[in-house]
């Protein structure tokens, strides 16, 4: 299994979604098993600062995908919040899935997503 995980939104996506705000400051997910965070930055809209939200494994009950005809946003439900990552490709947001439910059906102590 690998330890970490990066992906980001799709500029292209995000114009064809019509998100255009977000052309410039798109999403960026990094998942590391090690440590076990998820971890969304996004560009503040003066490009000047981020905003930078992590989250532990432990505290995830419910991944969302919606999926647009050009890419998928992705919501990782999280106690007292949510990381919501908008315009990944459908298969890396597909594939965020795959890992964090691989990764939950091989922990031997407990569960991750309830």
């Amino acid at each position: 299994m690998i330890n970490i995980f990066k992906s980001s939104s799709s500029i292209l996506f995000l114009f064809l979604n019509g998100k255009l705000e977000d052309v410039l400051t798109p999403y960026r997910i990094i998942i590391d098993f090690e440590q076990q965070t998820i971890t969304v930055k996004k560009r503040n809209w003066y490009l000047i600062g981020s905003k930078i939200d992590i989250y532990a494994f432990r505290f995830i009950r419910h991944i969302q995908i919606e999926e647009h005809i050009f890419g998928a946003d992705i919501q990782i439900s999280i106690m007292g919040g949510s990381a919501n990552v908008a315009c990944l490709t459908k298969r890396n947001a597909e594939e965020i899935k795959r890992l964090l439910m691989l990764y939950n059906q091989e922990r031997k102590g407990g569960f991750i997503i309830s």
